[in-house]
């Protein structure tokens, strides 16, 4: 079965034309936009399944990245939390080669993942503080971004 790929921007049924777009952006280095910054997150919040997720939208380089470090770091045996580091930032190393410099329109088509850095999910009256936080754009029903104000939507305090 010889079946052609969709190398256009048109979204796919579940996918999102913008979305993709920003998961692209936050994913390369912006430094001539943001002297300070080479990677610009942005405050995002999406719709899923009934719940709410909020959080930083970074890059997938940078998910790898922090979690590699968090998550060595939380070993008490020093050389085991070394060795988790190194195997959690190798894969995203490996993986994670979708997120270069010269991502293409036609290669956009192929991110699936989106990344979220102090992540929180709300469902009606619970709340939980995720940290990092990988979900599948296809999920996604609807999102928020709430760039203007650097809060979060859901934030009432502003």
């Amino acid at each position: 079965m010889n079946e052609e790929k969709n190398t256009s921007m048109t979204p796919e049924p579940g996918e999102d034309s913008f979305l993709l777009w920003l998961v692209d952006f936050v994913s390369k280095d912006n430094s001539k936009i943001n002297s300070e910054k080479a990677f610009i997150p942005f405050k995002i919040e999406f719709n899923l399944g009934g719940g709410i997720i909020s959080g930083d939208l970074i890059s997938e380089k940078n998910y790898f990245e922090g979690i590699s470090q968090e998550f060595g770091s939380s070993f008490e045996d020093k050389e085991v939390g070394d060795k988790v580091k190194i195997a959690i930032s190798d894969f995203g190393k490996t993986y994670g080669e979708s997120y270069k410099e010269n991502m293409t329109p036609d290669k956009i088509r192929y991110i699936h993942y989106i990344h979220l850095k102090d992540a929180v999910f709300r469902l009606s009256d619970k709340t939980d503080h995720l940290g990092w936080w990988r979900g599948r754009l296809s999920q996604v029903e609807g999102f928020a971004l709430s760039v203007l104000s650097g809060k979060s939507v859901l934030d009432l305090s502003w």
